[in-house]
């Protein structure tokens, strides 16, 4: 086991496969093609490379600042709750005729607004996907914009009909 010192970061390698990362905000590891000898890394190709430091400055990041995404509603009816007596579960009221009720991991942090929804995460990859999941439920209209969007996202509106005269 190989062991590196950053300011607040540290990193394990170990049995030559996985390399474990530790921050102030938790402990992520991954496995990547590598290989230490004699404490320098080799790699199978550059593009393994390029992939296993391009997921280390995310993980290194996530662990010392965290990820957020915001997610906002648009349009009559459509809401977030959070359930009082299970403080894991989300309720989200789109239109249907019922309501849906989502799970969060636990290594997701949500604050849940009537409109607005707004998740945390070291882990940038589980967020994501979860973002895409909620959003998935009530995608945004092209025509109106109404419906489930991230606060970053730029809709571009399509025309609507032509009226003759």
């Amino acid at each position: 086991m190989t062991r590196i010192k950053l300011k607040r970061i540290r990193f394990w390698f170990i049995d030559n496969q996985f390399l474990v990362v530790k921050g102030p905000l938790g402990k992520l590891f991954f496995k990547s093609s590598f290989l230490i000898i004699k404490k320098r890394l080799f790699f199978t190709s550059k593009a393994a490379a390029n992939s296993f430091f391009s997921r280390a400055r995310s993980l290194i990041k996530g662990l010392i600042y965290g990820f957020f995404i915001e997610i906002k509603t648009e349009g009559v009816g459509l809401k977030f709750f959070r359930y009082s007596k299970a403080p894991r579960f989300i309720s989200f009221s789109f239109g249907f005729s019922h309501t849906i009720v989502y799970k969060m991991p636990k290594s997701i942090v949500f604050r849940c607004h009537k409109y607005r929804l707004i998740l945390f995460s070291n882990r940038l990859t589980l967020l994501s996907l979860i973002a895409k999941r909620i959003r998935a439920y009530r995608p945004p209209d092209p025509y109106k914009s109404k419906g489930v969007k991230f606060a970053s996202e730029a809709l571009k509106l399509k025309p609507g009909k032509q009226r003759q005269r």
